[in-house]
């Protein structure tokens, strides 16, 4: 079954990372696609953030901050697309030009509730 919805909403994700590397949006634009409530978990969280998971909007903002400050920051490309009733699977390229995967589960306003990151493994 076909997800337009959610096709969009990855779009529209990648399209507000872009236009803040671009200094035409903030990284509140960016915040507002997560639920209050998020869970995000990334290889880099510890590093940046000194805590093995994010659980709310005010430190996922703080971890983007920090990643932004510390990597070189490239446009992301949308690779593809997977997408069920609740969630996403989000296939980029970025700030590393390295493969990257959000998995994310949506809550009932389709914000993003739990992110799981992972990166491109050397094969």
């Amino acid at each position: 079954m076909a997800h337009p919805e959610k096709v969009k909403l990855a779009h529209d994700w990648i399209a507000t990372w872009n236009a803040i590397l671009a200094k035409e949006k903030t990284l509140d634009d960016l915040v507002a696609f997560y639920s209050m409530a998020v869970l995000y978990d990334s290889p880099y969280t510890k590093e940046l953030t000194k805590s093995d998971r994010i659980t709310n909007t005010s430190q996922l903002k703080n971890y983007f901050i920090a990643g932004l400050q510390k990597y070189e920051a490239h446009p992301l490309t949308l690779r593809q697309v997977f997408a069920g009733d609740k969630y996403l699977n989000i296939i980029y390229t970025g700030f590393d030009d390295r493969l990257t995967s959000e998995f994310i589960l949506l809550d009932n306003d389709n914000k993003f509730l739990k992110v799981y990151v992972s990166y491109e493994a050397e094969l």
